[in-house]
Order: C-alpha cells, then sequence, then structure tokens
C-alpha cells in the first residue's frame, strides 16, 4: 500500500510501522519539514522505495531494518541528514549509496549485508570515523575513503566478496586500519596512505586476490599485527623504517611472497613465525632488527650516522660518503645525494634548534675543549662535556674554575667525548 506522510509531520516515531508488510510505497509532501525517522520505525516492511526529504537530519536505529524489498534510496546531495544510526539499513535491497555532505556519524553495521549494494560515494569530508562491520558482507565493488577519515574500524569491509577497488581521498589522515578490516574481501591493490600508523590483527587476511601492497617511503607505519595479510597472494613487500613490530603469522601462507625489503634506519622486531609458508629463503635485516625464525639472514651494510649514500647501504660505488664538520645526519642508512641530508649539528656544535639554517650553515663549534652530549644541541650552554681529546674528574665541565676539561699530551687522545680522568692516562 501507500503512505502518503503530510508537510507538517516532524517525526517518524520508534516502531511506527514496523512489521508492515503492505506497506511498498511511501510519499512525502514537497514542503515536509520531517527531522527524524525513529528506531525501528520501518522495520521488516515491504518499502521498495522511499526519497528522504531534505530536512531529515537523523535516520534511528534499525529504522530501515531488513527491508528486503527497498532497492532505491535516495538522499538528495543538499541534505541536512548527519546521522544514520546503527544497523538502520542492514540487509536491504538497496543497489546504490549516496551520503551527503553533513553526514559525519554513521553508526557500527549500518549496511551490514546489503548484497545488492555495489557501490557507495560519501559526498563530504567531516566522518572521521568508519566504524564496526558498516559495510561488512555488502555486494561493494569499489570505494573511495573519505579524507577526513581516521579509523577504519573492525570488520568494516569483512567478507566483502565483490570488492576490488579501494582508494583513499588526496590529502587523507587515515591512522589505524582495524582487526579484520578487510578481512576476506577482493581487494587486489592497496596504496597505503603515508598517515596510516598501525595494521592491526588480520586486517587483511584471506584476501586471496590481494597482489600489491604499495608503502611509499614517507611512510609513518609503526606496526603490523598478528595475521595481517597471512593467505594473500603478494609477492613482494617494503617494510618501512619507522615500523618497530612485525606480528604473529603476520605474513603466515603468502605462498607467493618471496621478496621482503627492509630500510637500513629499521630497528623492527619481527615475530618468529611471521613467514612461516611464503617463499622467503633469505632476509637482509638492518643491523638493529630482531628475528629468531626459520628464514636464513644476513645483516645489511649500512652507512652510519653522520654519512650516507643513494641507497643508504655502504654496497654502493664509492661507499657512504661523510657529514662535513659540524653537520650530521641523524639515523642510519640515510639516503642522499649531497651534503643537504646533513641538515642537524653534530654533536660539539648548536645552533638556535639544533638544525642547520641552511645547506652547511648555521652550527656553531663549542669553545676548544669542550662538547655536546649528543647532536642537535639547541644553545652554547649545552656544551658540558669534554670533547674527544680532553678529560676532567667528571668527564664533564667543572663548574667554577677556569681550566674547565684537560687536553691531552701531542699524539694521544681520549676514545670518546665526556671521558673521566684525574691524569693523562686517561688519553690512550
Amino acid at each position: 500500500g501507500l503512505l502518503y506522510v503530510p508537510a507538517e509531520v516532524t517525526q517518524i516515531n520508534d516502531n511506527a510501522f514496523n512489521e508492515c508488510k503492505k506497506l511498498t510505497t511511501i510519499k512525502f509532501a514537497s514542503s515536509s519539514v520531517l527531522s527524524s525517522i525513529g528506531q525501528m520505525s520501518f522495520k521488516n516492511s515491504n518499502l521498495k522505495a522511499i526519497s528522504l526529504p531534505v530536512s531529515v537530519i537523523s535516520i534511528g536505529q534499525q529504522a530501515f531494518h531488513t527491508c528486503y524489498q527497498l532497492a532505491n534510496v535516495t538522499i538528495p546531495n543538499e541534505s541536512e541528514l548527519t546521522t544514520i544510526s546503527k544497523q538502520a539499513f542492514v540487509a536491504v535491497g538497496i543497489k546504490f549509496l549516496n551520503i551527503p555532505k553533513k553526514v559525519n556519524d554513521i553508526g557500527h553495521a549500518a549496511f551490514t549485508s546489503c548484497t545488492s549494494m555495489t557501490s557507495v560515494i560519501f559526498r563530504g569530508n567531516i566522518i572521521t570515523s568508519l566504524k564496526y562491520a558498516i559495510f561488512q558482507s555488502s555486494g561493494l565493488k569499489t570505494i573511495t575513503i573519505p579524507s577526513s577519515v581516521e579509523s577504519i574500524g573492525m570488520s568494516v569491509f569483512h567478507d566483502c566478496k565483490q570488492l576490488q577497488s579501494v582508494s583513499f581521498s588526496n590529502n587523507n589522515v587515515l591512522k589505524t586500519i582495524g582487526v579484520k578490516a578487510f578481512y576476506e574481501s577482493a581487494v587486489k591493490t592497496i596504496y597505503l596512505p603515508s598517515s596510516v600508523t598501525i595494521i592491526e590483527e588480520s586486517a587483511f587476511y584471506g584476501c586471496i586476490s590481494m597482489t600489491t601492497i604499495v608503502i611509499r617511503n614517507d611512510s609513518l607505519l609503526e606496526s603490523i599485527g598478528d595475521y595481517s595479510f597471512e593467505k594473500t597472494a603478494i609477492s613482494d613487500i617494503v617494510i618501512p623504517s619507522n615500523v618497530s613490530t612485525i606480528g604473529q603469522y603476520c605474513f603466515h601462507k603468502c605462498s607467493k611472497l618471496n621478496t621482503i625489503s627492509f630500510s637500513c634506519a629499521s630497528s623492527v622486531n619481527i615475530a618468529s613465525n611471521a613467514f612461516d609458508g611464503t617463499a622467503v629463503t633469505s632476509l637482509s635485516l638492518p643491523p638493529d632488527a630482531s628475528y629468531e625464525g626459520n628464514v636464513n639472514i644476513k645483516r645489511l651494510s649500512c652507512c652510519k650516522i653522520g654519512t650516507y649514500s643513494v641507497t643508504g647501504k655502504f654496497e654502493v660505488i664509492g661507499g657512504c660518503t661523510s657529514c662535513l664538520p659540524g653537520y650530521t645526519t641523524v639515523t642510519a642508512g640515510t639516503i642522499g645525494t649531497d651534503q643537504s641530508v646533513c641538515s642537524v649539528c653534530a654533536q660539539g656544535y648548536y645552533s638556535s634548534n639544533g638544525k642547520a639554517s641552511g645547506l652547511l650553515t648555521g652550527c656553531t663549534s663549542c669553545e676548544p675543549g669542550k662538547s655536546t652530549e649528543t647532536f642537535g644541541a639547541k644553545s652554547f650552554d649545552k656544551c658540558v662535556v669534554c670533547a674527544q681529546g680532553y678529560y676532567s674528574t667528571s668527564g664533564s665541565v667543572i663548574s667554577g674554575t677556569s681550566t674547565k676539561c684537560t687536553e691531552c699530551f701531542k699524539g694521544y687522545s681520549t676514545a670518546a667525548t665526556a671521558t673521566a680522568g684525574t691524569s693523562a692516562g686517561a688519553c690512550g
């Protein structure tokens, strides 16, 4: 049957038309001021289509839950809609979804099991979280994640068997890809945004069509959780330098995976079973990486702090180039082609912010005999230890004296800065 909603109606109450099996059509007055659609208001009805008035602000929990015949939901771009509550459209027959620009909250499982829904378009950029199971087991084939989204929650695209393409808007701020976010989906390629810091447990587990994950050099990724890529079809992956942990069975049963590349600057801790069931036969790990699994390892020869090369490794023609006096790099394995990467004041030098102000300018040397405790010192009063080739009873500058640190005899030196000693015997 047909339901006509007069213009003056502002709210459709909870359960108003719940289980109305004969309800197939609803029309709203052109001047409708309807603002809210209540909980379970049309649940289990046989509605076939609905065109929401621009004035609607909120759609309540389970409002259209299991409306299997509901194939067409029209929400105008200029809609005032801000909230789509949890389970609002579970298992409806909708084919296409337009999410207007003012929507800032979509409740968990809002579109779960919408198997006919192949496409979703977000018109705005204010929603910050895709919550638990929003699109789980839907028929989505492609989706673009808005730039405002900071987290993709647990099971958001779980079991989306048709979802092959996931893209991210420019200037996105995504930080977290949640537990089972893409579990057993059909995703083929992921270009991971540089802003992502955490890939949680089983995020891409069982994505058997997934052949490629691209992680940029400037990635902020810190953690790759347990089972994250288990049973995917990736053949190679580059682990960025910020990654500190690779979890249990992370790449388990990735039978095509044969190449894993690490940055010299990495100090990653890798679970012993992370590569079980892969085609990886050896790993080239940076000096500070930790791994006790069954795969053979060799250590990368990386450029030390204060040096650089075009690959960050020593195994290049010409080896590693040293920074000029007064300037340094801050990590091992620095990649560069010229002295511009030596952008921090070296130990024994300082500036107002601890950095060079230009190419090899801006850093000032401590007074003779003095040094800083480390690189990047921000003022002259950080020159508090004895320089190499000098010593004092504590290794530090002695307050209240004029002598400060004592210089070694000609031809002799100390092994390092901050050498403690009471005689020239401190100079080897």
